[in-house]
Order: C-alpha cells, then sequence, then structure tokens
C-alpha cells in the first residue's frame, strides 16, 4: 500500500471490542493503521498496550469541542463529529496526501448487488487495490 496513504479509525471506550482491524485484515489490508481517539477516553492506555503507542493518536476533545458548532446547547459533547474533523489535522501532521475514516465496528467489507431481485453481497478480498483504485479515481476526477 502507497506510504502517503493511512486507514484512521475513529473510536472510543471499545479497545477491547475493535473489530475493524480485523475486518481490515481479512480484506488483505497491508497499509498504515491509526486509532484516532479523544483524551477522554478512560481506556486510551488500554488501546496502547493491545495496539501499540505508535498507532493509538490522541487528541484533545475540549479544543476540538471549542472549535465546532454541534448545534447542540446540552453540554455533551458526544459526537464522532470532532474525530472527524481532528482527522484532517492529524492526517496533515503525519504528512498523508490521503486518509480514509472508518469507525470501530466494521466487521466486514462487502459489495453489494442484486441478483434475481435480491440483495447479496461479495467480500473484498483485496482492500489494498480498492483503496488505490479509490484514490486513483479522486485524483482523476478532480
Amino acid at each position: 500500500m502507497r506510504n502517503d496513504f493511512a486507514v484512521f479509525i475513529l473510536t472510543h471506550g471499545r479497545a477491547d471490542e475493535m473489530v475493524t482491524i480485523k475486518a481490515l485484515k481479512k480484506g488483505h489490508y497491508t497499509g498504515k493503521i491509526y486509532l484516532i481517539l479523544d483524551d477522554e477516553d478512560e481506556q486510551v492506555n488500554r488501546y496502547r498496550e493491545k495496539f501499540g503507542e505508535d498507532k493509538v493518536i490522541v487528541f484533545c476533545k475540549q479544543q476540538a469541542y471549542r472549535q465546532t458548532d454541534t448545534m447542540d446547547n446540552f453540554g455533551e459533547h458526544r459526537a464522532i463529529v470532532y474525530a472527524r474533523n481532528e482527522s484532517f489535522r492529524i492526517a496533515q501532521e503525519l504528512g498523508l496526501r490521503y486518509f480514509l475514516m472508518l469507525d470501530d465496528d466494521y466487521t466486514s467489507f462487502d459489495f453489494r448487488y442484486c441478483e434475481d431481485g435480491r440483495l447479496k453481497r461479495k467480500r473484498v478480498s483485496d482492500l489494498d487495490r480498492l483503496f488505490e483504485d479509490m484514490i486513483l479515481f479522486l485524483d482523476r476526477s478532480g
């Protein structure tokens, strides 16, 4: 997989239920993976233990909260939008040109299609190729 691309898995409180990494491996993804979580996650150390210090990136949720208008006046900031917004800054700091944001609960990557009036699926067996093709399309389509 190209060096200027990574998968970001946006997560919170699921260090022991991280299924997206398994799904990526099943799809034969060989590139970089980073777990993006906020500093209010009580499982930060567990993520680091399980997945490695170099794979876990923690952002300041209060700072992200102050920079984001969620149109919410309840004062609760339990939303993935902060991690999504921070991903752009993180990608830039890592020197990445491309990145893909995924949630932490993907169990597989499938193509969906209709056959005989029924919705079918076929598991993606080469995520590296799929991601490369998506980047190629992005570059060519402008």
